[in-house]
């Protein structure tokens, strides 16, 4: 007599939370925020990006010592790197980078 397990087998993406429009609206908010920014060469406003992003991090639950912002030299001008380190559940897995 053979016997079978039931796994679910549920893809992923039904899995997923679902978006609200508060979700969207707080997206909007954050990429008419950062665009609205001038970061091209010469303007010096990578640091106020920066400090635009690292606030809504701060209000999600990042910590400063999850935040780093390192300064950068660029063709001779000076900008800055913004860091982030968003903690795994897992102490024994390898850590990911995330770049944009």
């Amino acid at each position: 007599m053979a016997m079978a397990l039931a796994v679910p087998t549920a893809p992923a993406a039904a899995q997923r939370a679902t978006i609200t429009d508060a979700d969207r609206a707080l997206a909007r908010g954050l990429i008419t925020e950062l665009v609205a920014i001038p970061t091209y060469k010469g303007q010096g406003k990578v640091p106020a990006m920066i400090a635009a992003i690292t606030a809504r991090l701060k209000a999600a639950g990042f910590t400063d010592a999850d935040i780093q912002t390192v300064p950068v030299t660029i063709e001779g001008e000076q900008t800055a790197g913004l860091v982030v380190r968003y903690k795994g559940s897992n102490p024994a897995a390898k850590p990911i980078a995330l770049l944009a």
